[in-house]
């Protein structure tokens, strides 16, 4: 059985390198929603107050920004 974000048979599930989370996106990266399987590009973070951050992305073939929770599990995408 291969590991879904390396492609690889490495058997680590949570703790494979490949997999990491919206937080550690930067703007311009283009991503891969593990969960659905959408692909989508990493727009900004907004600060919307003083204890919270939204992060804005925009999925492809869409043309309007929306947000991701932070701790979704993303692949990244070459």
């Amino acid at each position: 059985m291969t590991c879904p974000p390396c492609n690889q048979n490495c058997r680590q599930g949570r703790d494979c390198p490949a997999r990491k989370r919206v937080w550690n996106m930067q703007p311009g990266q283009l991503f891969r929603l593990l969960r659905t399987g959408e692909v989508y590009q990493f727009v900004r973070r907004d600060h919307v107050t003083t204890s919270g951050t939204r992060n804005i992305v925009v999925r492809r073939g869409a043309s309007e920004e929306t947000s991701l929770h932070h701790a979704c599990h993303v692949v990244r995408v070459e």
